[in-house]
């Protein structure tokens, strides 16, 4: 894949996304044993897990770029 049909799958997903807010006060906590209740397998609890981890990093990067 080149760099500008990455680019331009990037823009396809963030044009589609942007029409689809949630509701205000919609989204509610997620309990902690959810992704057991789900029965995930572990790897993928995994995952999830330690990329939660870093979601402050994702935050800070989109919130100086608003444009994305």
């Amino acid at each position: 894949m080149q760099a500008a049909e990455l680019r331009d799958l990037i823009a396809a997903i963030g044009t589609s996304t942007d029409s689809v807010l949630p509701e205000e006060g919609s989204i509610k906590p997620v309990p902690l044993d959810k992704l057991e209740f789900n029965k995930l397998p572990g790897h993928w609890r995994w995952l999830i897990s330690a990329g939660c981890q870093n979601s402050h990093h994702v935050a800070t990067y989109l919130n100086r770029h608003p444009d994305l």
